[in-house]
């Protein structure tokens, strides 16, 4: 199951003929088969007729209910099934799998205490990998419920080398999409796309089919952030498709969300008006994130009226990054368009807001889709180099150019005028991926010397790490590229 070879199982299966109708872990083993098909309401249904029966591994069914009641946005219902499955749980297996899924349906039906049950699993992991990376998933959608993507990727980065040392399929490709969100977030889409492509790669291999929606999600947001709107297209034509397979009520969401930022990003209305129906399958905070969405579009449209109603309902459901900081930046827009006489101190404050919490992705899509917010933004002294920032790492120099917007102190250098020859190669094989060893074989040098150039390469960069060196790399070769063409 772990290496992902279903149609094998499905065989032994059926070559078991009416005997595996009597075996639980036969049977636990079909509940298994229809999660990872994103069949959830039939896996629901083996799993829970195994636990009536109080037969075989009693909590391991339990916790397969309950996984398919998740991914079905029945939380509350989950809860209470990994609940009884932590209970009944013999093995430390078992208690870990409980615990993980008690700390989910936690956070997302607010029963409980989150943190006190990913202490627990933390406590009873150990050095485990597969529940160290979800430790770190877990630590990571606490911060954010905060309303910030501050201190995420410390969370995260340090833990990437061992990623390849998980057996758990789940608590690798989690990790990845978690990778992948927080990069979006703060605007390193290149980075962002490699986590993606590696998650929906390994989710295919897996047959993790309800994994692939999210993977296709953050891929369409990593190539709309870096401008490259025909892949985004083909990103967002995969979520379509996989929308209308599976029961799986976050792929409506993601698909929602991808053809809101589509429309700001082509300066088009919503082909689909919001209303609280076509919401009503998706839980509190998600709702919020696109009705935020909806705020902008409305203020973009130059309905003020509406975009302060969607925003005051998304204010109710939710509170993270994506619904308070769109929502700032919205009453920005409305406050341009509508040249109010305090319109600069609420770009700033919006941009102030947008700095703290570390998420420039909202402000690229805002200033996309309404461009004198650009020109308010970088005209603001206190943040113009963090906006300009952001326009590098979203391939915006002709945008801005268009505008008639320049940099304070001249035009950009060029890489070949802030770093060598030899660190110009190395820049480029970090960029491919390759270690520090890896480069040192390559370019025949000694490995310590490969070490400071990639440190050289790093500081000139600006950069606060290896992966932001390679983002700001990317960004500043395509705005090269573009500007030699």
């Amino acid at each position: 199951m772990r290496q992902g070879r279903l149609e094998t199982i499905e065989k032994w299966l059926a070559q078991c003929g009416p005997a595996a109708l009597s075996d639980p872990d036969a049977q636990l083993a079909v509940a298994e088969l229809h999660v990872r098909r994103a069949r959830f309401r039939p896996a629901e249904a083996v799993a829970k007729l195994v636990r009536s029966h109080g037969v075989g591994n009693v909590s391991r069914a339990g916790s397969i209910a309950a996984q398919a009641a998740y991914w079905l946005e029945r939380e509350n219902e989950a809860f209470d099934l990994y609940q009884e499955a932590l209970a009944k749980a013999t093995t430390r297996t078992d208690t870990l799998r409980a615990l993980w899924g008690c700390y989910l349906t936690s956070y997302e039906s607010e029963h409980g205490d989150p943190l006190a049950f990913l202490e627990q699993l933390e406590e009873a992991a150990g050095q485990d990998v597969n529940y160290r990376l979800r430790s770190a998933v877990g630590r990571v959608t606490l911060t954010h419920r905060s309303g910030s993507f501050s201190n995420c990727w410390p969370i995260l980065e340090p833990l990437i080398p061992y990623v390849g040392w998980s057996d758990d399929p789940d608590a690798h490709t989690s990790f990845l999409a978690l990778c992948g969100f927080v990069n979006i977030a703060q605007a390193r889409y290149d980075v962002a796309l490699k986590f993606a492509s590696d998650g929906f790669t390994l989710s295919k291999a897996l047959g993790l089919r309800f994994a692939l929606p999210t993977f296709a999600s953050i891929t369409f947001d990593a190539e709309l952030g870096r401008r490259s709107p025909r892949a985004a297209q083909r990103a967002l034509g995969m979520l379509k498709q996989l929308a209308t397979t599976g029961d799986y009520p976050l792929t409506r969401f993601f698909l929602h969300k991808s053809e809101l930022r589509w429309e700001l990003f082509t300066n088009r209305s919503p082909s689909n008006p919001v209303s609280a129906n076509a919401l009503d399958d998706l839980e509190g905070e998600l709702q919020a994130e696109i009705r935020a969405l909806y705020a902008l579009v409305y203020a973009v449209s130059g309905n003020s009226k509406q975009s302060k109603a969607e925003a005051l309902a998304a204010s109710d459901l939710g509170r993270t990054a994506e619904v308070t900081q769109v929502i700032a930046l919205s009453e920005a827009v409305s406050a341009l368009a509508q040249t109010s006489h305090d319109a600069s101190r609420i770009v700033a404050n919006a941009l102030r807001s947008v700095r703290e919490v570390e998420y420039p992705d909202a402000l690229i899509l805002a200033y996309r889709s309404y461009l004198p917010l650009l020109r308010e933004a970088v005209n603001n002294g206190e943040h113009a180099d963090y906006v300009w920032d952001a326009v590098s790492r979203a391939n915006d120099h002709r945008l801005a150019a268009r505008l008639g917007l320049t940099k304070a102190g001249g035009a950009t250098p060029k890489l070949k005028e802030v770093l060598t020859p030899r660190e110009l190669e190395v820049a480029q094989l970090m960029a491919l991926g390759r270690t520090n060893r890896e480069i040192a074989d390559q370019l025949v040098i000694a490995s310590s010397t490969a070490k400071v150039h990639a440190h050289n390469v790093v500081k000139k960069l600006g950069a606060k790490n290896r992966l932001d060196a390679i983002a700001r790399y990317a960004a500043s070769s395509r705005d090269e590229e573009l500007t030699d063409s």
